[in-house]
């Protein structure tokens, strides 16, 4: 008797809890369903233009305009990154040999203005191939004036040629912007060797490239499966930051200022401040926030090496899925993301150690912004899959959000990271590319491989890796490890942008058919592993992420074995 009545009160209990939870569920499905239709609302709705017309526009509301000289600047370095000066010109390859720091990287060259490369040269040609990526990969003889004009008209001002044209109607000729651009595309032609061919091709209106003009696209995605477990494997290493000794921090000299983890050693600060090691600077890229970073995040939690300095890890609501946060729709721009590292490094007192910077993918345009705020305190930099680098081929802009997915991987890139609510309205509405680009003669220590490192993935389906590689050996840096000519100079296929260059493995050469124990010392910053995807090095038990622990406690590159 007494069985079946505790049986019945358990059953009701039991039903109780589950009618809770199910209502709980509905009330939270909801919740989650209104609050995505106010942000995609927000997202959408058609807003007024500004009332000065500047050359900045709504994309980036809170940066100041930029002169249209500058960007004109960016441009034609842009154009001469990875050409040779004429030895008779006055432009000298190297840095200022009054700058302090001589391991900058080599300036772009801009002699071709003077001296334009002819159409069959090797860059000319190379240069044709690839800068059709922002067309949607057409022939270059099917890229009119006009397209070209249309496509600048996007990229540097936010704005459709038609609105140019429109706008010129009323302003003198001296303040007319269409000539300015023409300009441009004249320097274009003594780049590639060749005059453009007047005109408009119809058939590349909708093919062109216009990050900030052409439509957010987003994928709906269920709230436990994609944003529960963002949530869930942040908490739990937030927990195990906090459980090391991590606090939480916000900076306060604006609204919704960096968020940050901090952890200052006691021992840190019993020390004199000559004797104070660099603080480490960690900055995740695009995902879910720490979970893909949990192996590096151990590392600097556990390690004797992250003990013994300040620890600082960045957190990035806009690019990790939060979207309950009430930054998931603020990204900071440079301005207001360098105010806050140094309103942390005038608090901390770093001025006087300096830091040390660890970042990836598009963390590495974070990096790019320290950097090139506080040169003289960053004493080194390790970039992991940097995207920061040469921008404008649009490897990077159409790999991850205009190509057509394949694999399992690229579909996973798209659905799961590019077409994301918070992602997709940072990387198409408020990625500024002109401030995104990092220059190799703006990194302190570019050529010494103590001081900077780049790691490169093979199969990387976001950058061209083996493109980045070439344009930073142009720079001044040195592979670390032997890397096979014929392979890695290796033309990339136009038709099919996302294809990599593969390289042979470092067994199939003679020089590295040795003991596979024995340890290799690199001689250069560029660790290249041809096997690896994007971020796949990051994974624990991959041999490059011993490589890179061993080069942040001072060891120099070391590997044991190939270099696989």
């Amino acid at each position: 008797m007494w069985a079946s009545q505790l049986y019945t009160v358990s059953s009701v209990a039991v039903g109780s809890w589950l009618f809770i939870e199910w209502y709980l569920w509905g009330l939270n499905w909801l919740f989650y369903l209104f609050h995505r239709h106010f942000l995609i609302t927000r997202l959408f709705h058609p807003r007024p233009p500004p009332k000065s017309i500047g050359f900045r526009w709504e994309s980036f509301p809170n940066s100041p305009p930029r002169s249209f000289e500058l960007l004109k600047d960016l441009i034609i370095h842009a154009l001469g990154s990875g050409l040779e000066p004429d030895p008779s010109s006055s432009n000298e390859r190297v840095t200022d040999k009054k700058e302090l720091d001589q391991d900058l990287g080599f300036a772009p060259s801009i002699d071709f203005i003077d001296k334009p490369l002819p159409y069959d040269h090797p860059k000319a040609k190379d240069f044709r191939e690839n800068h059709s990526i922002w067309f949607q990969n057409c022939r270059w003889q099917d890229i009119y004036r006009e397209n070209h004009l249309e496509w600048l008209c996007a990229v540097l001002l936010n704005k459709s040629l038609e609105q140019v044209k429109e706008e010129d109607k009323f302003k003198s000729k001296e303040e007319a912007i269409l000539p300015r651009l023409d300009e441009l595309v004249v320097v274009y032609e003594k780049r590639v060797g060749t005059r453009i061919a007047d005109g408009y091709n119809e058939y590349l209106s909708d093919k062109t490239i216009k990050l900030f003009k052409d439509p957010v696209r987003v994928s709906h995605r269920p709230l436990t499966l994609s944003y529960g477990l963002a949530w869930t494997s942040n908490e739990i290493i937030r927990q195990v930051l906090k459980y090391k000794g991590f606090k939480l921090r916000r900076c306060s000299n604006r609204k919704n200022g960096l968020k940050y983890f901090l952890r200052i050693p006691d021992s840190w600060k019993k020390l004199p401040s000559d004797q104070r090691p660099p603080a480490m600077l960690f900055i995740h890229g695009i995902g879910t926030g720490f979970l893909l970073y949990s192996t590096l995040i151990h590392y600097l939690a556990f390690s004797k090496w992250g003990n013994e300095r300040p620890v600082m890890i960045f957190v990035q609501p806009h690019i990790s899925m939060e979207i309950f946060s009430p930054a998931y729709f603020l990204p900071p721009d440079e301005t207001q993301l360098t105010g806050d590292v140094k309103e942390v490094f005038d608090d901390l007192g770093l001025h006087e150690t300096g830091v040390e910077i660890l970042a990836h993918s598009n963390g590495t345009v974070v990096a790019g912004w320290i950097i090139k705020a506080f040169p003289k305190l960053v004493k080194r930099s390790c970039l992991l899959d940097p995207i920061c680098f040469a921008l404008w081929e649009g490897h990077v802009c159409y790999n991850f959000l205009y190509s057509t997915p394949k694999t399992g991987l690229e579909k996973l890139l798209r659905f799961g990271m590019a077409e994301e609510l918070g992602i997709a309205f940072y990387t198409r509405r408020r990625f500024n590319w002109p401030d995104a680009v990092l220059w190799p003669h703006q990194v302190p220590g570019f050529r010494d491989p103590k001081r900077f490192i780049v790691l490169l993935a093979g199969k990387d389906a976001i950058i061209n890796s083996s493109r980045i590689r070439r344009y930073l050996l142009e720079s001044g840096m040195e592979d670390a490890f032997p890397i096979p000519v014929d392979a890695s100079d290796s033309s990339q296929e136009h038709e099919e942008p996302l294809i990599q260059v593969e390289i042979d493995r470092q067994d199939s050469s003679p020089s590295s058919k040795k003991d596979s124990s024995s340890e290799r010392i690199g001689s250069g910053g560029i660790l290249f592993d041809p096997e690896s995807a994007h971020g796949e090095t990051l994974v624990i038990g991959h041999p490059f992420l011993k490589v890179i622990t061993d080069w942040l406690e001072g060891n120099g590159i070391r590997m044991n074995g190939d270099p696989q």
